[in-house]
């Protein structure tokens, strides 16, 4: 019979168990999330218990600081739960967005979105050159079309005048000598 107290004995089991938990820091990739271990529970489709054991026997790492008020939820990454445990239905899961971020990761995440910034800038600058290019040939060639058809009125102006003058020319003929008939027949 052992003569440890029971408080003891249980920390002792406690610390014991403690050396075999294995703790993580970052995803293990970009498609990677933090997930609780309830969650790991529901998406494998097992108990709570279940993958509380997977974390004390050393097969599931746990992030080292539990997250939560007050701090009790323990995460773990989705890709070593599925590699325990195949991921049966992967929306059973009720963690939110919040529990997926992940701190460590948030330079790397800061340096692609400046990337991708000054790649979305230099496309739109490139496509308001383009936008401006695009109206100063339209530009251009407005007024050159403009030109041609003011020219064309002039033609047109010139040509509708000289028929006229042709006009009143042959015009002023034809009805003079009617007006002298009519004069002459008059006058006999």
């Amino acid at each position: 019979m052992s003569t440890i107290p029971p408080e003891q004995r249980k920390a002792q089991q406690d610390a014991g168990k403690d050396d075999l938990v294995q703790y993580v820091e970052e995803l293990a990739g970009p498609e990677d999330a933090w997930i609780s271990l309830t969650d790991a529970a529901r998406i494998t489709r097992t108990s709570e218990a279940m993958a509380r054991r997977w974390v004390t026997s050393g097969r599931l790492k746990v992030k080292k600081e539990p997250v939560g008020v007050p701090p009790r939820t323990r995460l773990v990454r989705m890709s070593d739960v599925a590699a325990i445990r195949p991921i049966v239905d992967p929306t059973a899961a009720i963690t939110g967005d919040v529990r997926k971020l992940d701190l460590p990761s948030i330079p790397r995440q800061q340096v692609q979105i400046m990337e991708d910034h000054q790649r979305l800038t230099k496309q739109v600058q490139e496509a308001l050159d383009a936008s401006q290019q695009h109206a100063t040939e339209t530009r251009t060639a407005l007024e050159q079309f403009a030109a041609r058809l003011q020219q064309q009125e002039e033609d047109l102006r010139r040509q509708l005048s000289m028929q006229r003058d042709e006009s009143n020319l042959n015009g002023g003929v034809e009805s003079q000598a009617p007006v002298g008939q009519t004069g002459m027949q008059i006058a006999l």
